[in-house]
């Protein structure tokens, strides 16, 4: 993505960011989707990953996690999500 002119965004700012990362060698993982409006009105959206070794549901906690890290003004409950991706490896 560098290579592409995606990385170092106005000199100051690099915008490649792993969205998350596990070392699971099998798990649940599950990736979420939200298109929402941010305080001042402008359309937004953020996605989460997440991953478990137990389950899909703490897969989602992980999820909604990241998410939340990734947009700090975004709640799953007041925004909502869909869930675009569960897969089990």
């Amino acid at each position: 993505m560098r290579e592409k002119g995606y990385g170092d965004y106005f000199k100051h700012l690099d915008i490649i960011r792993a969205q998350n990362l596990t070392n699971l060698p099998h798990a649940y993982a599950i990736v979420i989707r939200s298109d929402f409006k941010d305080r001042r009105g402008k359309d937004r959206s953020v996605v989460g990953c997440g991953f478990s070794a137990r389950s899909y549901d703490d897969a989602l906690w992980d999820a909604l996690r990241d998410a939340q890290s990734y947009f700090w003004g975004w709640k799953p409950d007041r925004d909502g999500y869909k869930v675009i991706r569960k897969l089990r490896y």
